[in-house]
Formats: structure tokens, C-alpha cells, sequence
């Protein structure tokens, strides 16, 4: 696997580029690592995703237009196609070319493994790292990241827009040098209704509840009126009171050493939620 990683790192870096040290990423799909790499006495850190499972290219393409757009993501460097050919020995790497690339319809781009996607290292640290009762979480700059992520990829005419799909709070970065927050990965991302990402991500504040204890209230209506800000969308309280609920009922499926805190989540929404959620749209 050495000799593998070196041959890639220097057809996309250049001869002679060093791998000062790899960190590898626990993913449960990809291989995901962190290479801190030299070339002529200048060292720099990247992203390398090698899909296993997932949509390499798609992924590539909204990195690519939120990049462009300004939104904050990692750059987008490189996306390698590896494969075998029966008449070379060992393993292909190709680049993708812009008229590869150059499919607007995200919705059909088809997942296939084989891509090595090249990204630029983001320094900071996760939203699930964040610890302590009184941390000053920005829910604001997230909620003002998702509405910025769901308006660039609305279609005129068209209901909803591209959702990023996996919003675990893993998946979203507080820049250690500025502040600001990172959105990344974006192989699970589909288009649908922005209700479902939002859903999605007020599960996971609601689970910060043990490490801020009395305020997913308040972290709640923070997301969706700072979202609201700036994609003013129509939100049903019951449609999203019953989303978030079955968030939390597949979560005790995936992690049912938290069963107790998770029903007691799911009784505080059946009993509350509507009305927490119907304060929050005032």
C-alpha cells in the first residue's frame, strides 16, 4: 500500500514529492486520509478519498461549483481514476478532464468506485469535538452555511435543491485559524426537500444535549430562524417534529448503547416538539 500511495501522490504532485507522514481517517465506507506531504523544502497537507463505496465524481462536481461560488469548503485539487488494463501491468491512474466533469445534471451522475478525490486540509476541529457546557456553539454561522449550500443549488422552477445528505455533525468544521465554518463530504448528497437536511441536523444539536445540558431549545430555534434568515422556506412544525422523531429511532438502532437518552428525546418531541418547533417559526 506504500508504493501504491507514493506512485499516486507523485503522478498527481510531482516527482519527487515526499510523504512526510500519513493520519488515516476511521470511515465507514472510504479510506479516507490526511497526508502531510514535501516537495523541494516546501510542505503542504491533503485530503486523499479513495471510494470504496460513494459517488466520487458528483462529489467532486459540488465541491467545484460551492468552491467557485465561495462557499466554504475544502478546494477541490484533483479526482484520479485508478483501474486495471488488460494489457498494462499493474494499475492505471488517469486524470479526469474538464468534459468528463462537465455534467450539470448531478442528479445523474452514477456511483462508481475506483476515484481517489484530492482535497485541501481544512485545520480545525469537528462540531462533535466541541466540548464543555459553555461552549459558544456557532449554530448560527452552521444554519447560515446549510441555507447558503441549499439556495446555490436550487434549480428555477423546481422544488427543493441538492441536499449535502450526510450531516453528522463529524462532517462540518470550525477553522482552527478563522472561526469559520466547513462544510465536507458530499458523497451522500441528493437532491430532495430542504426539510430532510434540516431535520437531520437538528437530530444531531438535540444529541449535543449531554454535552449542553438545558439548551437544545434554544440551539434548535437558533438553526431555524438564522436559516430562515437567508432561505425564508415554509417548515411544517408537525412534518418536522415526526422527521426528527424517526431520526431518533434510527439512531437506536445504530447505537443502542444510547437507547435510554434516545427515548427520552423521542417522548420530549412527541410531547413538546410542535410546540418547541411552532415557537421557533414566530
Amino acid at each position: 500500500m506504500e508504493k501504491f500511495w507514493k506512485k499516486i501522490i507523485e503522478f498527481v504532485f510531482g516527482e519527487g514529492t515526499e510523504i512526510v507522514f500519513p493520519r488515516f481517517f476511521i470511515s465507514k465506507k472510504n479510506q479516507v486520509t490526511l497526508f502531510h506531504l514535501r516537495r523541494q523544502d516546501r510542505d503542504f497537507s491533503v485530503i486523499a478519498k479513495f471510494y470504496v463505496w460513494g459517488n466520487g465524481m458528483r462529489e467532486w462536481r459540488i465541491l467545484q461549483k460551492a468552491y467557485k461560488a465561495g462557499l466554504n469548503v475544502p478546494a477541490p485539487m484533483e479526482l484520479i481514476r485508478v483501474r486495471n488494463e488488460a494489457d498494462k501491468p499493474g494499475v492505471v491512474f488517469s486524470r479526469l478532464t474538464d468534459a468528463d466533469l462537465d455534467d450539470e445534471n448531478l442528479d445523474e451522475i452514477e456511483s462508481c468506485p475506483g476515484y481517489i478525490l484530492f482535497t485541501e486540509y481544512i485545520p480545525g476541529i469537528s462540531f462533535r469535538d466541541l466540548k464543555g457546557e459553555t461552549v459558544n456553539l456557532p449554530v448560527d454561522k452552521l444554519a447560515l452555511w446549510m441555507a447558503d449550500f441549499h439556495n446555490l443549488f436550487k434549480i428555477p422552477g423546481k422544488q427543493g435543491t441538492m441536499l449535502k445528505g450526510d450531516v453528522m455533525m463529524p462532517n462540518f468544521l470550525l477553522h482552527g485559524e478563522t472561526g469559520e465554518v466547513f462544510g465536507i463530504d458530499f458523497e451522500e448528497a441528493i437532491r430532495g426537500n430542504e426539510i430532510i437536511d434540516i431535520s437531520d441536523i437538528l437530530t444531531s444539536l438535540m444529541l449535543l444535549r449531554k454535552k449542553l445540558p438545558g439548551r437544545s431549545p434554544e440551539i434548535a430555534c437558533d438553526f431555524i430562524r438564522n436559516y430562515r434568515s437567508k432561505n425564508p422556506i415554509s417548515l411544517d412544525p408537525g412534518e418536522l417534529k415526526n422527521l426528527i422523531i424517526h431520526n431518533l429511532e434510527r439512531r437506536i438502532l445504530f447505537t443502542p448503547s444510547r437507547k435510554s437518552v434516545l427515548t427520552g428525546l423521542i417522548a420530549h418531541m412527541e410531547n413538546e416538539g410542535r410546540d418547541l418547533i411552532s415557537a421557533c417559526l414566530k
